[in-house]
């Protein structure tokens, strides 16, 4: 798989989505936007659309995210309970370091306990750790290379951050 593959659905001051093989990527540098819980299912609608075979998620909170306020752990336990009911596997990975770090670690734990998932679901603080779970914990791993994701998420990390990062247009 090569970036050419990686098929971008959103960018917003929020967050950004995209979808690579079978896998739904989000990087979030901020709290949900109300829109968020309205386009989740339309990620996975489009996700479901163009995959095949179990479906992921991996969702990358930028280190300068801040803590999220009551109102988006609201939000979050939403999407937790989405993904649970549509996917096969997930991981998150929290960027920040330190005691910060593991603090946020701490509550997204807790946020995605309460959920009680069903389905392999797993929080990082790093981009390749998570990415080394993915592909030792999806059913379809052979498809998809430790590098070519980790690369693939940095790039879309990188881009993001750039503010180049743009919709990939389709007709689907």
């Amino acid at each position: 798989m090569s970036a050419k593959e990686l098929n971008t659905l959103y960018v917003g001051g929020d967050h950004c989505v995209a979808i690579f093989g079978n896998l739904l990527l989000m990087v979030a540098r901020n709290d949900p936007e109300p829109s968020f819980a309205r386009l989740l299912p339309l990620y996975l609608k489009r996700l479901k659309a163009q995959a095949t075979g179990p479906l992921g998620f991996f969702v990358v909170v930028r280190a300068d995210a801040p803590p999220p306020g009551e109102e988006a752990r609201a939000t979050l336990r939403s999407a937790f309970q989405t993904f649970n009911a549509s996917m096969a596997f997930g991981a998150l990975t929290l960027e920040m370091t330190g005691f910060v770090g593991a603090s946020m670690r701490s509550v997204v734990n807790l946020l995605v306990l309460a959920t009680r998932p069903t389905i392999p679901l797993k929080v990082f603080g790093s981009v390749n750790d998570a990415a080394r779970w993915l592909i030792q914990t999806q059913p379809r791993a052979e498809e998809m290379s430790l590098s070519a994701l980790v690369q693939i998420v940095e790039s879309l990390k990188a881009d993001y951050a750039a503010g180049t990062l743009r919709e990939t247009r389709s007709g689907a």
